[in-house]
């Protein structure tokens, strides 16, 4: 009995263990944690916001992103992997918000490749006496190793953290399946590779071949007998999880000819260049681990481990080293590769260029090192044969890596866009990041499009058609035309694969048009009904039809297994589960959210623009009339437009009017927040724009909504608004603790900030910034805040859109207060003093500040003086040589410190009894046995940097001074003062009984000067 209870505790120990260095690795981010500030982070944000908005419009599984792309489309979600963004909208549904939804995804990656660790360690040790143990290490020893770490919290590489993640579920499953061929282990062994080829393509691309080449390895030490069986287990494995996961991979890897990502593209060979390690910077000799820029070097502390383990493989069983072995050649191969001299095989092979950066290969280099550093459990353990041994060993161990991982880690915070993001965030950050479509290379734009947004030249002779909307969906309209001639019809969409159109029913040609490629129908003359949707094409209907079938065969199987309660019917009945909770939340919320309805108009709101089609998004439709949705302070307003002839790029203005005609909220914006080009538009063109209306402090009531196009708009009524509630004010900021009143450009002004009056080296100064837009802003500015010294040479500065370009200055409210947090980071190297805090705009492109006018006048800097700030000097020590001398009320003079050689080298250690209310200088006079001044050195404390007004009540003040008087020979006193500039009258001096001394100076130190 107490050998199962001891057995049963080899198992518990180490799991609970695992459970709890998972913790520790998603500390950082569990509430009330912020949204951490990441490479790719926000993109992945932005990306996840689009889906949910797609779903919510009931398409179950987009592939397409409407609002993408200036609002053109992108199809993003065809090719780029979607399982991490799917698990993150799960956990959305269930309740939490974008952000905090992408968090808690990360979170569970960590736990997730930790307990594939684990797993995986256990069975590949599973000969070892207490493989559990080894398990443990195997799991720190990946979870900490650098690279994953830095792919969680520094890159934000979801997707390619997920696809790690499952990579050591992997392999524990292929060897389960290989050497255990039992149904369900085959199962779970298809799961895994479903989960890896829907988790990151290129973590996928790079394990294939190691999982392949393990396989092979791994049937050479099974006996023949077995072979056979083992490599028809991971065969079916294979097949069965590209089968179930068919769905994203069969179109992506036909489809992606259609786009820059299916060719040796020369911006990706670009990347190549500067993606290689040189063999002196393949590893990082620093510990802890340094994070640093791309290309990412590999630790030296996780390395050693393993090359340890390698001097250990001859106590390992023979299975247990060739696993070994398999895991170092791999760690070999994969390190090489990174080397800068495989970079033209790399060039070379266009396939390989599709992979960006080489240093992903540190993926498979953690994996096997970890495997590798595992192995020193069962090495100690069959040379100690005790346990207590392998306790210390896995806990010194794991306490290092640990260590080497998280003691440099440190991730920069984002300032949170808590609650539901907007789409004039996503349309402003998609434009000043250029990263169309939330990537950085375009590499899934249409090889259609020639050109973005050209300033087309185009004009009809021809009357235009009469064009009525029926409905306008994510990705389906409908329309009825009418014309007395054949016509050419556009929607402001790119052409893409899998767009289809009807005309009366019948199937409607569709092509690429104008340099943007946009999507073009022929229309014959009459009276037509024409429907235009994103379907599927065949590569798309095969992939789902295999998967369906695959899935159904799955969960069939499952069943099987849970009735016969065969060999691993929990794992399969879990993993199956897990799939449900996964996918069935979005397919629920396609099927189930309201739709929200178009409302159809025929409004010219100028001779060239009709608009055809309006939506209030935050509102419910009750016939013409918009019942806004309680709480709500904006309008977001989708409205569709029908060009009749070219116009130029000119704002739109929208409006609510009360009784009598008095206009209660208003607002003027250019076409879908600065991204719908109206230039671009040619005649015929169907467009579907964007505008948000805020609606300031107003009574329930209905209002009718207007919009006017033009410098000199008419206004045109397009529909009724309803407030079934008042609308409070927006809410105030108490006045700032340093007030600025400047007006920043034309447009904005700094109303003031808050910012504490002193910081330490080394910490963080917070400074909050009282922004207002004065009027509409047309253009997105960078704000800067810096703190400068007296010479105006820059110590610390924080440069950005507001809010970490969550909310740029074009989407500022006239009227309305922002408050923008940012940060400073003071360098240990700061000399202390004074400095100024100083703040305002600029434009990105050109570095050009915009002009500051201020109560006082223009400020020739363009800055905005926000006063001081001082980093206190903390002195430590006592002088050599004590006093107690004051001058006045609120400075003693405690003692100095002098050397005599070549120079008076002088140290004067002030005190401040009280705060001293002006800035004096200080005086240090040689003077002969005549009294006589023969030398002398006037001053502000500290070389001007530290002047007295800023002293606190007790603070200590050294303060140096260097003499190099050349005097003849004679005995010479040092004397020392302080007076005020302006006057030059000293301050009192008086000796540490209260007299007052001669001269108002305070004698310091004699010396004497001998013949030579």
């Amino acid at each position: 009995m107490s050998n199962i209870v001891q057995l049963d505790m080899s198992r518990r120990i180490p799991f609970c263990l695992c459970v709890c260095l998972t913790v520790a690795a998603v500390l950082p981010l569990l509430p009330p944690a912020t949204f951490y500030f990441l490479d790719d982070g926000s993109l992945h944000l932005f990306r996840l916001f689009e889906l949910d908005r797609v779903l919510r419009q009931g398409v179950p599984y987009p592939r397409w992103a409407p609002d993408f792309a200036y609002g053109y489309g992108y199809p993003v979600f065809n090719f780029y992997p979607p399982l991490a963004y799917y698990i993150a909208e799960a956990l959305h549904v269930a309740g939490l918000d974008l952000p905090m939804a992408l968090q808690a995804t990360l979170a569970l990656i960590i736990a997730i490749a930790a307990f594939g660790a684990y797993v995986m360690g256990c069975e590949l040790f599973d000969s070892a006496p207490a493989p559990h143990w080894a398990g443990l290490l195997v799991a720190t020893a990946y979870v900490f190793f650098p690279y994953f770490l830095l792919n969680v919290y520094m890159r934000g590489a979801i997707a390619e953290a997920l696809g790690a993640a499952i990579l050591p579920w992997t392999l524990w499953a292929l060897v389960r399946a290989m050497n255990r061929q039992r149904v369900g282990a085959v199962m779970l062994c298809g799961a895994c590779v479903a989960g890896l080829l829907t988790s990151h393509a290129h973590v996928t691309y790079m394990a294939a071949p190691l999982l392949v080449a393990f396989a092979l390895w791994e049937l050479a030490s099974l006996p023949r007998a077995w072979r056979r069986r083992a490599f028809a287990c991971a065969a079916i494995s294979a097949l069965l999880g590209a089968a179930v996961s068919a769905w994203y991979w069969l179109p992506t890897f036909l489809e992606v000819a259609f786009v820059p990502a299916g060719h040796a593209a020369k911006q990706f060979a670009a990347i190549f260049e500067w993606s290689f390690l040189a063999a002196t910077n393949l590893i990082q000799f620093q510990i802890p681990y340094a994070y640093h820029e791309q290309p990412y070097p590999l630790s030296i502390l996780p390395l050693a481990l393993a090359v340890g383990a390698l001097a250990l493989v001859n106590r390992l069983t023979t299975r247990a080293r060739r696993r070994v072995w398999f895991s170092a050649t791999a760690a070999i191969v994969a390190m090489f590769l990174l080397l800068d001299v495989t970079k033209p095989a790399w060039l070379s092979i266009p396939f390989l260029n599709t992979f960006l950066f080489p240093w992903r290969l540190s993926a498979v280099i953690g994996l096997s090192v970890s495997l590798l550093i595992g192995a020193l459990v069962p090495a100690v353990e069959r040379s100690a044969r005790s346990s207590r041994a392998r306790i210390v060993l896995v806990a010194f161990v794991a306490a290092v890596l640990i260590w080497n991982g998280l003691a440099r880690l440190k991730p920069q915070r984002l300032d949170n866009p808590r609650g539901d993001l907007t789409l004039g965030q996503m349309a402003r950050f998609e434009t000043n990041t250029h990263s169309l479509g939330f990537g950085f290379l375009s590499e899934y734009l249409p090889l259609t499009v020639q050109t973005l947004v050209p300033k087309l030249d185009r004009t009809s002779a021809t009357a235009p058609p009469s064009i009525a909307l029926e409905s306008y969906g994510a990705q389906r309209i409908a329309l009825r035309v009418s014309s007395f001639q054949p016509e050419t019809v556009l929607l402001r969409v790119f052409h893409f694969a899998g767009w289809q159109a009807t005309l009366d029913g019948k199937p409607l040609a569709l092509f690429p048009s104008t340099p943007l490629g946009l999507l073009t129908m022929n229309l014959p003359a009459g009276a037509h009904r024409v429907e235009v949707w994103f379907g599927d094409t065949l590569p798309r209907q095969i992939g789902a039809i295999v998967s369906i079938a695959a899935a159904l065969a799955f969960f069939a199987a499952t069943v099987w297994l849970m009735i016969r309660r065969a060999d691993h019917w929990r794992a399969v009945a879990a993993t199956s589960t897990l799939a449900l909770v996964i996918g069935l939340p979005s397919t629920v919320v396609a099927f189930t959210a309201p739709r929200l309805p178009m409302q159809p108009t025929q409004v010219e709101v100028t001779p060239a623009l009709h608009l055809i089609g309006l939506r209030v998004e935050n509102a419910a439709r009750d016939g013409t009339t918009w019942r806004a949705r309680p709480g709500s302070d904006v309008l977001s307003i989708q409205v569709v437009w029908f060009v009749r002839r070219q116009i130029a790029d000119q704002p739109f203005a929208w409006r609510l009017l009360g009784e009598p005609s008095r206009v209660v909220a208003e607002r003027v914006q250019k076409s879908r927040y600065g991204t719908g080009f109206p230039e671009a538009w040619a005649p015929n063109e169907i467009v579907e724009d964007r505008f948000e209306l805020p609606l300031g402090a107003m009574p329930a009531g209905r209002y009718q909504l207007q919009v006017g196009y033009g410098a000199k708009p008419q206004f045109e009524e397009v529909g009724i608004v309803e407030l079934t509630q008042a609308i409070a004010s927006p809410p105030s900021y108490p006045p700032p603790a340093r007030p600025a009143n400047a007006l920043v450009g034309e447009h904005i002004r700094l109303l003031g900030a808050n910012a504490p009056a002193r910081v330490n080296v080394g910490e963080v100064l917070p400074v909050t910034l009282f922004w207002r837009a004065e009027r509409e802003v047309f253009e997105d500015f960078t704000v800067f805040v810096q703190l400068v010294d007296a010479d105006g040479q820059m110590l610390a500065q924080n440069d950005g859109i507001t809010h970490d370009g969550f909310f740029p200055t074009m989407l500022w409210h006239p009227g309305r207060v922002v408050a923008d947090a940012r940060a400073l980071v003071i360098p240990y190297a700061a000399t202390p003093g004074i400095y100024r805090l100083i703040a305002g705009l600029y434009r990105f492109d050109t570095l050009e500040r915009l002009p500051v006018t201020t109560p006082d006048g223009a400020s020739p800097d363009s800055i905005v003086d926000l006063e001081e700030v001082k980093i206190p000097l903390l002195a430590s020590g006592k002088p050599q040589t004590t006093l107690r001398a004051s001058l006045g009320d609120a400075i003693q003079l405690i003692g100095y410190d002098l050397r005599q050689g070549q120079t008076l080298d002088l140290a004067l250690h002030w005190q401040a009894v009280a705060r001293p209310q002006t800035d004096y200088h200080v005086f240090v006079h040689i003077v002969d046995s005549q009294g006589q001044v023969v030398a002398q050195q006037d001053n502000a404390p500290r070389h001007s940097r530290y002047p007295t007004r800023i002293w606190d009540a007790g603070e200590h003040v050294p303060d140096a001074y260097v003499l190099t008087p050349r005097l003849p020979p004679g005995t010479y006193h040092i004397v020392a003062g302080m007076y005020d500039p302006r006057s030059g009258e000293r301050l009192i001096a008086r000796d540490e009984k209260g007299n007052e001394l001669a001269n108002r100076a305070i004698p310091i130190a004699a010396f004497e000067v001998k013949a030579r």
